[in-house]
């Protein structure tokens, strides 16, 4: 029996580069499925992995769009001690909330934020607010990032 070694070639040409090709398909599509690079496919972040401080993490992170854009955050305070939240902005934002008082353990209400810049579908800005832990008169301040999908 005799092989073709032309056909043998072109078989291997195409089993080579078909799985090439294939990849970059599947690539393509991914990317495509997830936001094409724009985005809005992208998860919703608060600070750096969901937490704002060590021990004050981003239970829940929800833009909402529409007429009146607005961003809701809830809290959990594990530090061990008890939060005096003294004052709070978003700068993506104009509508300002109050927290206050945020027990060890405890999960914040809904913290809502009205007024917000819904552009490219998302509600991005810097979450900023001051604190005293506990019953120290000290006053402590941290900025994190909020990056959230306008729904």
């Amino acid at each position: 029996m005799r092989f073709n070694k032309k056909g043998q070639a072109a078989m291997e040409f195409l089993m080579t580069y078909g799985w090439a090709i294939l990849i970059a398909i599947i690539a393509i599509a991914a990317l495509i499925a997830f936001g094409g690079g724009t985005g809005k496919g992208t998860a919703n972040t608060c600070g750096s992995r969901n937490a704002l401080m060590t021990g004050l993490a981003c239970k829940e992170l929800k833009g909402i769009g529409g007429a009146t854009p607005t961003l809701q955050i809830i809290l959990v305070n594990s530090i061990g001690n008890r939060l005096n939240i003294t004052g709070e902005s978003f700068t993506a934002c104009t509508g300002a909330i109050d927290i206050g008082v945020l027990e060890d353990g405890e999960e914040s209400s809904t913290l809502t934020f009205t007024g917000c810049t819904c552009s490219s579908g998302r509600i991005k800005g810097t979450f900023t607010f001051t604190y005293q832990v506990g019953d120290e008169t000290l006053t402590y301040t941290v900025s994190a990032p909020i990056n959230a999908r306008c729904e």
